[in-house]
């Protein structure tokens, strides 16, 4: 219990349906990202002979990469931090993991930011959007690479097998 508790007020979450739905799809997407992209360099690497496991790393961007999945725009890329961020922030831990690592990582998503004027002359940032378009397109690229590398694995059984075989017990 917090005897002394800090005033929240000025973050204006107020408790808002809106706000807790939007940082749910951001904390349940990016698990969904990393685990569609494990699975992905999990399959590739079997495909490939290699039974070396995933990296139990958090970093997307090099989940995308190791999945050998086709080299993403600039806004992907940009969107691809902000998922591993979400990873490491609000989905898995109260706060940052300490050391220079993730201020290198807050730094490089600071340089993706666009500074741009409002109306009234002020200022804002603005960074790729992320929304349920931009998970699902992302998201099937890696699931379809995933499935098409489980299928060239070693003994050409085809992945819709392995479920069938499953399926008959």
């Amino acid at each position: 219990m917090i005897d002394d508790p800090p005033d929240v007020s000025s973050i204006n979450h107020d408790g808002s349906a809106s706000n807790a739905m939007s940082e749910g799809f951001d904390r349940e997407s990016s698990f969904a990202m990393e685990s569609i992209l494990k699975a992905a360099v999990a399959a590739q690497r079997e495909a490939d002979g290699n039974k070396e496991p995933p990296p139990t790393r958090h970093d997307v961007g090099e989940l995308w990469s190791l999945a050998q999945l086709p080299k993403p725009d600039e806004e992907d890329r940009t969107r691809l931090m902000l998922l591993t961020e979400m990873l490491y922030w609000s989905a898995r831990y109260a706060a940052p993991l300490p050391g220079r690592k993730a201020e290198d990582r807050m730094d490089a998503i600071s340089e993706r930011a666009r500074r741009r004027k409002r109306k009234d002359g002020g200022m804002f940032v603005a960074l790729a959007p992320w929304t349920w378009d931009h998970f699902e397109r992302m998201y099937q690229v890696a699931h379809e690479a995933c499935f098409e590398a489980l299928d060239r694995r070693p003994g050409g059984r085809r992945w819709a097998e392995d479920i069938e075989s499953r399926s008959d017990r």
